[in-house]
C-alpha cells in the first residue's frame, strides 16, 4: 500500500508539472507572437470600398492595421463629463512614417514601426496642465505623448 501512495503522490505532482508547462507555453503568448498569427490589413481597406468587410476582421482579434506614411485619419476626441463639454473642431492625424497597430484580446494596443516588434518599451505620456501667456487667455494644456520624437536636448 505504501508504494502505491508513493505511485500517486508522483505522478500527481507530474501532472502539475505538466499542465504548468503546457499552460506557459499555449497561453502566455507575449505580443510579438500574437502578431505573427494576426490578421493585417491597411488602414486604407478600413475607409475603401471593402470597408464592411473589413471592420468585420476587428471583431476577431487578433488584428495588425498597417497605417503608411502620408495618410489622414480623422480623430473623433470626446470627453464624458458632467462638468464640461468640448467643443472640438474636425482634428486629423497624419503618419509622419509607416506604423502598425496590433489590437489583441488579452491587452491594450500596441504601436511599432516595423510590424514585428511590438514589445519595445517606449515611455509614453501625459502632461496636464495651463498655459498662460501675457497676451492670451490662460488655457487648459494637454499633451499626449505617443511614441514621442528622440529628445534633441
Amino acid at each position: 500500500m505504501t508504494h502505491i501512495s508513493k505511485y500517486y503522490k508522483r505522478s500527481n505532482s507530474w501532472c502539475g508539472v505538466a499542465a504548468l508547462g503546457l499552460a506557459l507555453v499555449s497561453g502566455c503568448a507575449g505580443p510579438n507572437q500574437a502578431a505573427q498569427v494576426a490578421q493585417r490589413f491597411s488602414y486604407a481597406q478600413l475607409t475603401g470600398s471593402q470597408r464592411e468587410a473589413m471592420l468585420a476582421k476587428l471583431t476577431r482579434l487578433p488584428v495588425v492595421i498597417h497605417f503608411k506614411q502620408g495618410e489622414r485619419i480623422p480623430v473623433d476626441l470626446r470627453l464624458d463629463s458632467s462638468l464640461t463639454q468640448l467643443e472640438a473642431p474636425n482634428m486629423t492625424l497624419v503618419a509622419k512614417r509607416d506604423f502598425y497597430l496590433l489590437l489583441r484580446a488579452d491587452g491594450g494596443p500596441l504601436l511599432s514601426p516595423d510590424g514585428v516588434d511590438f514589445e519595445h518599451k517606449t515611455k509614453n505620456y501625459f502632461v496636464f496642465g495651463f498655459k498662460i501667456e501675457r497676451d492670451a487667455p490662460t488655457a487648459l494644456h494637454v499633451v499626449l505623448g505617443v511614441r514621442p520624437e528622440p529628445s534633441t536636448r
